[in-house]
């Protein structure tokens, strides 16, 4: 049976969230930074709904029962709805009767303002969940429909609904499908956050997929990663960037049957050629040529030319693996560090809330310790049993436990009750990361303005730097950029996440990587794979200014909303970048002052750009001024030339 293209038509806000077994791992990062603690992570917990009646776990007499429950509150926030399939292996441990709907599909849905619908298993239905058992259409079919819209409040939740019925859902997870499954459609979900990672969501098994207006604004190559499609349609999307892979046009070719939607008229191919499949027009880069006609899963590689790879490497690559006894005991031993034990916390004191954000190495959650309200960080699940990604936590937070300053987010302390469940608290800020506050502020109409906050906030991150490269050792954040700069409610700045930090002396002491940071942030000497310093930082916060005085991301902006954004595309911009002919956008109204100090900032040669000593003292004669100069009082030498690209 072939899906047809024509059938969606109405668009969900709905997003792909890989389904991965334990607490945490549907964390995904939200437009809000606050919200009330939704459950207390411990078996022992309860809470009161607004409802009035108290609502608690049942008595669980197994650890799968207990680690069934605890999954099923991190995963779904309070008054989200998940389309869902199938039991994970890792909770296979559960009885028939604590398996949601017997393993069929489902909705599930978790709230503490109304009680459960008493669809779901005991345990479940303890923890504030309903459940909607969709309970014909999925038995003895090697098709598979679901017809899905935007959940509103006025979304009913009944124990059963039918594959003809419409599903009311937020979100949808991976699902565990029998192999004699050919079609999955699911109409009238928007995919506009389609990743790699959703390979996993797409049933091995797949012959015919159908992406058909669901907001996809780059070419969905990750679907060739299933072995046996032989049908795609991906029209009325919003895609403008064609350029792919001789792997994908490839792959594309030997398809039974293919739509899509066509290239601009006026699109460019700088680097390839045009060629055509299926009536429809690719740029395929030249230089992938004599790639095998059908890439396989396990087996895909991006190309050097399309994937901005080829300057930097991906921190979250390597597969993980079990934490045997030795490595348990290393990893252990680190949690025997004077610094790690002098700032332990009670674990069960910690409670965790709802995920505030979700990064390639951890997951930060609003909490509560002792009446305080705070920030929780843990390892991503899918990397917690890695003893390399266990031990460079626990080195983080050893790191976290030594930075004491104002314009650092204050540590609180360190919890676990075992290796998996190491816990990160630190002070809560109210605000969120600057790159929210910047396009908030912007959406309402109301930006904020260099002479009111920008110029103060801009001092904050510097003094911050100035403390580290101060330290002994100096330490280096490598990863500057707005999204881990958070503001409290007095919009007072304090810089954060030093995951990826290093001291002056394990910089010396080890092989420099350019595997480190977000690309367009990245100074050129660390691109171009060269020994780095804490000059390295000076050059992002170049970047930083950019998108302080803007209130938007560098490069690929609203100023730049027509321009092709792809692989190919970023590849491109880190070249110019690399050799020092590019440096992001600022507005016209910036401040000559701030100008000036983001041109030697953002010096190709890290001997030219200042210290932070030197920003600290040049932003605070900027704030000391009654009035910034305006843009016109004087124009930097580099605005008007001087070999630089705006954009």
């Amino acid at each position: 049976m072939a899906a047809s293209p024509k059938r969606c038509r109405m668009l969900a806000a709905v997003a792909i969230v890989t389904f991965i077994y334990a607490a945490m791992e549907a964390c995904v990062a939200q437009d809000s930074s606050t919200g009330s603690l939704s459950a207390d992570n411990s078996s022992s917990g309860s809470w009161t709904s607004s409802t009035g009646s108290e609502v608690g776990f049942v008595p669980t007499t197994t650890r799968a029962e207990v680690l069934a429950q605890e999954w099923f509150i991190v995963n779904l926030f309070d008054n989200e709805t998940h389309l869902a399939f199938g039991v994970d292996s890792k909770l296979k441990n559960l009885t028939d009767s604590d398996i949601i709907c017997n393993g069929m599909p489902s909705l599930q849905r978790r709230s503490a303002e109304l009680l459960p619908n008493f669809g779901c298993p005991d345990i479940f239905t303890a923890v504030d969940a309903s459940c909607t058992c969709l309970g014909d259409g999925y038995t003895d079919s090697d098709v598979w429909e679901f017809r899905v819209a935007r959940r509103t409040i006025r979304s009913e939740y009944p124990t059963a609904l039918s594959s003809a019925d419409v599903l009311p859902v937020d979100a949808i997870r991976t699902m565990q499908v029998p192999s004699t499954l050919k079609t999955l459609e699911i109409t009238n979900i928007n995919m506009f956050s389609i990743t790699l990672a959703a390979s996993s969501f797409l049933p091995p098994t797949t012959t015919n997929l159908n992406l058909t207006n669901n907001s996809l604004t780059t070419f969905p190559t990750v679907v060739f990663n299933v072995d046996n499609l032989q049908e795609l349609y991906i029209a009325q999307n919003d895609i403008t960037d064609f350029n792919i892979s001789n792997a994908s046009f490839n792959a594309i070719k030997s398809l039974t049957a293919f739509e899509s939607d066509q290239p601009d008229v006026a699109a460019t191919c700088l680097t390839g050629t045009w060629q055509t499949a299926h009536n429809s027009r690719f740029c395929v880069a030249s230089s992938t040529v004599g790639t095998p006609a059908r890439t396989r899963r396990g087996d895909f590689s991006p190309s050097p030319v399309s994937s901005p790879s080829s300057y930097y490497l991906d921190r979250s690559a390597g597969d993980s693996i079990n934490l045997d006894e030795s490595s348990r005991d290393t990893a252990e031993a680190l949690l025997e560090d004077p610094i790690i034990v002098a700032n332990r916390i009670n674990y069960k004191d910690v409670k965790i809330g709802k995920c505030l954000s979700r990064g390639g190495f951890g997951l930060v959650f609003v909490g509560e310790y002792k009446g305080r309200q705070v920030a929780v960080k843990r390892i991503r699940p899918d990397r917690n049993q890695d003893p390399k990604d266990v031990k460079a936590f626990i080195k983080e937070i050893a790191l976290m436990a030594e930075l004491h300053h104002p314009r650092i987010v204050e540590f609180v302390g360190v919890a676990w009750d075992n290796l998996r469940h190491i816990s990160a608290v630190s002070e809560f800020m109210e605000s969120g990361d600057l790159r929210h506050v910047l396009r908030g502020f912007k959406r309402q109409g109301n930006p904020l303005s260099w002479r009111n906050h920008k110029t103060s906030i801009s001092l904050h991150i510097a003094e911050a730097m100035e403390y580290l490269h101060a330290h002994s050792p100096k330490v280096i954040h490598r990863d500057l950029k707005s999204k881990n700069v958070l503001l409290n409610m007095h919009l007072e700045a304090k810089l954060t996440d030093f995951g990826v930090s290093r001291t002056q002396y394990t910089v010396q002491t080890h092989a420099m990587t350019a595997g480190i940071g977000t690309s367009f942030w990245i100074a050129p000497e660390v691109l171009l794979g060269r020994d780095y310093d804490e000059q390295a930082d000076i050059y992002s916060f170049g970047v930083v200014l950019s998108e302080i005085d803007t209130d938007d991301y560098p490069y690929w902006n609203d100023a730049n909303r027509d321009a092709a954004r792809g692989k190919l595309q970023e590849a491109d911009i880190l070249r110019q970048v690399a050799s020092g002919t590019k440096r992001p956008q600022f507005s016209s109204t910036c401040p000559a002052g701030i100008l000036l100090l983001a041109e030697k900032c953002l010096q190709k040669k890290p001997d030219d750009r200042p210290t932070a000593s030197e920003i600290v003292e040049t932003l605070q004669q900027l704030l000391r001024s009654s009035l910034l100069p305006s843009s016109s009082d004087s124009s930097p030498s580099f605005v008007s030339g001087s070999g630089w690209t705006v954009s």
